[in-house]
């Protein structure tokens, strides 16, 4: 019996029979409102019981929710104590930590961010793993991961910083070229496109583009939206981007926006063992608040 999943799967109880609501419950919990409901349903699918029903006034505990909550009732401090005791063993901020991310975050707010965490905790440094690569959080490869993705996995505790929206960017030395800037879509075979390349075929945005493209349209391929964005700048082709490059490459602007969400949300991520270290946590919130202050969420 793996004891610590347990106990995170009655946390995830507890803070919906507290609530009644999703994103109540996870905001209580430091989740977000689409684990609570995962980790819920794995529970009552591994004990074979229904504890919740949902109606319109919240979920509301069934007789077996309602007996299994008053067994736990004063479970939940003790616990809390216990883990309060170990975290007061080394309360003094220092040391490391390893954040890992994507080389588009990297290069655009996240430098600034780091800075301003740094003055404020000089004692604590802070090492970056930058990859398109996503690092084992598990096998401790990184502490803490700033990560585009569609969902998280069950072992992760996670914030959402919100969605990344993308659009259709060009710079003004581009447009020079009396390129038509009107009705992007409709004359794609009188356009120049930098497209990601093969390698990224699982992204969402990728694949809007692609299914956009013309067969006469001049595309350069890359393997990375840094480089993408650097060469749209610099006038070489359009580009599909992430809306926070305009922050960091002044000559380009938007042309096109799509109707349909094509991006991905962005969470702050760590390991559930790790969350409560307290130079984790307090980095963990210092990336959220202010990464969210950086994307305008």
């Amino acid at each position: 019996m793996n004891t610590d999943e347990n106990w995170e799967d009655l946390k995830f109880f507890i803070a919906l029979a507290k609530e009644k609501r999703l994103q109540k419950a996870a905001k209580l919990i430091n989740s977000n409102h689409t684990t609570v409901y995962r980790r819920i349903t794995s529970f009552e699918e591994k004990y074979n019981t229904r504890l919740f029903e949902s109606t319109p006034s919240g979920y509301l505990l069934t007789p077996a929710g309602e007996e299994l909550y008053k067994k736990l009732q004063g479970v939940e401090d003790k616990m809390d104590d216990i883990f309060n005791s170990i975290q007061g063993l080394d309360t003094k901020i220092k040391g490391s930590i390893l954040i890992t991310t994507t080389p588009s975050i990297a290069s655009t707010f996240l430098p600034k961010i780091i800075k301003k965490f740094q003055k404020k905790w000089p004692d604590l440094n802070v090492d970056l793993k930058v990859s398109n690569q996503f690092y084992n959080l598990s096998k401790r490869e990184a502490d803490i991961a700033i990560r585009p993705s569609s969902d998280v996995p069950l072992h992760l505790i996670g914030r959402n910083l919100g969605k990344l929206n993308f659009g259709i960017y060009g710079s003004k030395a581009y447009f020079k070229d009396t390129k038509r800037r009107n009705n992007i879509l409709k004359h794609m075979d009188e356009q120049s496109f930098i497209v990601l390349d093969e390698t990224l075929d699982r992204l969402k945005s990728k694949k809007w583009l692609d299914s956009k493209l013309d067969q006469n349209t001049k595309v350069y391929k890359v393997d990375d939206l840094t480089i993408m964005a650097k060469m749209c700048d610099d006038g070489v082709g359009l580009a599909l981007l992430p809306h926070y490059f305009s922050n960091s490459y002044k000559n380009i602007e938007l042309i096109y926006e799509p109707k349909e969400f094509i991006g991905s949300d962005l969470w702050v991520l760590t390991h559930k063992d790790m969350s409560k270290v307290p130079k984790v946590k307090i980095c963990t919130e210092f990336l959220y608040t202010e990464i969210s202050k950086a994307l305008g969420q």
